[in-house]
């Protein structure tokens, strides 16, 4: 009977009008499963079960994937809903919510909020995580690392582990082999040189960004793919325009490419890539550091915003021209928060904006006034890293027909925008320059339409930057340039941003440290990462040497280090004569690295600590809140339900009403889930009732 059943509907499916899509594809509907997973009262019960997540989600903010997967789907049937159908089970007593969504939806966790049409917000990403726990197993590293590098502790330790057969016993070649294969000879010496700045030694900071952005280019280009026949940038060398624009095709071409597998990024396989991103980062800020001794200076106009009675162009080109010192290359905890702090946590004293302000100058300002000549219109000035304006141009040229004749003018464009922007100034001389009769004649309607609004607009237009630091200009832009349907919230601005994100966890750490925002560090204690480079350059070296069957081989230290663990502190340096390391080995190296950042190290001991207790106690708290929303089942109620069948008894689609009691308040959510032809149900809709 079940067989004729089964062909029956096969056939009827065929010829249905509303399942066409079926009958002219190459995968057919599954009827066994849509006959095993048809119980309507299960079904009505496994989707209001699936579906409390996305209530908490909405109401309190949590994740809707870790609540269901740790709470709700783990909890037994009975306990939560009446009317489960123990039948479908075979009998089974005590089912849990995870067999029956399988059954019914073929998955422990069939909530997906960004597959679900919702005029609700369901972005909660709340849950407990490990990470405050592991921050404080972290903090405290700094006092072992103080025992071990103290006299000659570690090379006791390591001299005893040599001789006890431990590592050879605990690493196994073949994951040697695996590991020296992710750090091979081109990684280990891309790390070194992600962490090397002696290269720059004498040149002028301006130019030391330049190869920061060269070297960005070259990681966004390997990241793309690699492709053997791209010629990267080269890396080192001062003010070579021909250099540059192959920085600039390069990085065009891959931020398109890039576009396209962002979702398939693969950073451990790429980490060459990433290293050259992560030089371009700490040249970066490694300049803003520079600007640590005017911090202290509270402008009262957005033109002196470093020093009284300079201009703020004066002092960029000042320290834009300034030689590079491999000193100013080494990271001070201390430093890093009280600068991220100054520019990243609002000050309420700072009504103005004038510290935020600061970052976008140092970042983005020319180092002259840009000029707008009629009909020749601006010309671009470099400044910090406005060079990465230039790229942008290019990919708009190259990738969305924009005519090569406008290059000048737009890079020019984009660069006063910035520049009016970092300065506080209004947007007329641009947008007036824009609307000359023989410009305008060269831009299409969907740009003359922008211009306009942007003219429109009195905030954007007049005070550009107030607009975007406090006023609606985020949302007023997103408006303007289709990135939005107008459902932006004007709210939606930096100072907001930030005291929504970095202010509260900034002071935190700052007022731990003992650093202010306003104060100069003048600690020592820094990072030698200098020697951090020159370890990995030590360990991506190649070396010939003999295994024990005489075979001959040339691989790098870390590699001989790992295929061969009886023999690894020796290849690292260990000399067995004098129980000590040898002068330049690995095992030196690494010594001095620790040895040299141990200051630094306590620095960041206290911030581990203090994110790790941020971290626990935030963890306690939403524990809390899960415990006290999730442990009453008699706060939920079916109230209503309908389904439509797709042929003879097999159900459709279900549309279900859940009722979520908090105290005296009621809530009733609409679910619904519709069948797929894989024969299993996926939760499609949910909105709220009443």
């Amino acid at each position: 009977m079940r067989k004729l059943l089964s062909i029956l509907a096969t056939v009827s499916l065929t010829a249905s009008v509303a399942t066409t899509t079926v009958s002219c594809t190459t995968s057919k509907f599954n009827m066994d499963v849509a006959l095993s997973a048809n119980n309507i009262n299960n079904l009505k019960i496994g989707l209001a079960q699936a579906s409390k997540s996305l209530v908490l989600n909405h109401e309190n903010g949590l994740d809707s994937e870790y609540i269901l997967e740790n709470y709700f789907a783990p909890s037994v049937i009975e306990d939560n809903f009446e009317g489960f159908d123990k039948s479908d089970f075979s009998g089974v007593s005590r089912t849990r919510f995870t067999n029956l969504f399988k059954k019914y939806f073929n998955s422990k966790n069939p909530v997906k909020p960004s597959e679900i049409s919702s005029g609700l917000k369901l972005n909660g990403s709340k849950k407990v995580t490990s990470g405050g726990s592991l921050f404080s197993a972290l903090a405290g590293f700094s006092d072992l690392i103080g025992t071990i590098v103290s006299g000659k502790t570690l090379e006791f330790l390591i001299n005893l582990a040599d001789g006890s057969g431990l590592v050879e016993g605990l690493l196994d070649p073949l994951l040697g082999k695996t590991v020296s294969g992710l750090l091979d000879e081109e990684t280990l010496n891309a790390l070194g040189n992600a962490l090397d700045l002696n290269v720059y030694q004498g040149m002028s900071y301006q130019d030391v960004l330049q190869n920061g952005m060269n070297s960005l280019s070259n990681g966004l280009v390997r990241l793309s793919g690699n492709p053997k026949n791209v010629k990267l940038a080269e890396i080192g060398i001062e003010n070579d325009s021909k250099n540059n624009d192959i920085a600039i095709q390069n990085m065009a071409d891959s931020l398109t490419s890039l576009g396209s597998i962002m979702g398939d990024l693969d950073i451990i396989n790429n980490l060459v890539g990433f290293a050259d991103i992560l030089h371009f980062a700490y040249i970066t800020l490694t300049y803003i550091n520079q600007f640590d001794s005017f911090r202290s200076f509270k402008p009262s106009d957005s033109q002196h915003l470093f020093v009284s009675g300079e201009t703020s162009i004066t002092t960029l080109k000042r320290v834009r021209s300034q030689k590079f010192d491999i000193k100013d290359g080494e990271p001070n905890i201390a430093k890093l928060i009280a600068n991220l702090q100054f520019y990243l946590s609002v000050d309420e004293k700072d009504t103005d904006g004038r510290n935020f302000q600061r970052l976008i100058s140092i970042l983005f300002e020319s180092d002259s006034k840009v000029n707008i000549v009629p009909i020749i219109g601006p010309s671009f000035s470099n400044g910090g890293i406005n060079w990465l304006i230039k790229p942008i141009v290019t990919l708009l040229i190259d990738k969305m027909g924009v005519p090569d004749l406008m290059k000048s003018y737009l890079q020019g464009t984009l660069a006063v925008i910035f520049n009016d922007i970092a300065t506080d100034s209004s947007l007329k001389n641009i947008t007036n320059w824009l609307k000359n009769k023989l410009i305008w004649s060269f831009l299409d309607d969907s740009m003359k339409n922008m211009v306009n609004k942007i003219v429109d607009d009195k905030e954007l237009h007049e005070t550009p930057y107030k607009a975007i630091y406090s006023g609606s200009g985020i949302s007023s832009l997103m408006n303007i340039f289709g990135m939005s349907d107008g459902g932006v919230n004007p709210d939606l601005n930096i100072s907001n941003l930030l005291k929504n994100s970095l202010t509260t966890t900034l002071d935190a750490v700052a007022k731990e440290l003992k650093v202010d925002r306003y104060t100069s560090i003048s600690s020592n204690n820094t990072i030698k990462v200098q020697t951090l480079s020159e370890l990995f350059k030590k360990l991506g070296e190649i070396e010939a040497w003999e295994d024990s069957n005489g075979k001959k081989n040339s691989t790098t230290v870390l590699e001989h280090a790992l295929v061969v663990p009886k023999d690894m502190f020796l290849t690292l340096g260990l000399d067995k004569k004098t129980q000590s390391f040898e002068n330049g080995s690995a095992l030196q190296l690494l010594k001095s690295f620790l040895q040299q950042s141990l200051e630094g190290f306590k620095e960041l001991d206290t911030l581990l600590s203090m994110i790790g207790k941020k971290g626990i106690a935030e963890n306690k708290e939403i524990q809390q809140e899960i415990d006290e929303v999730v442990s009453n089942p008699e706060d939920w109620k079916i109230v209503d339900s309908q389904n439509n069948l797709m042929f003879d008894n097999i159900i459709g689609d279900i549309t279900i009403d859940l009722k979520h009691i908090i105290q005296d308040n009621e809530t009733v959510y609409s679910i619904t889930a519709k069948r797929e032809k894989s024969g299993y149900f996926k939760i499609t809709d949910f909105e709220i009732v009443k």
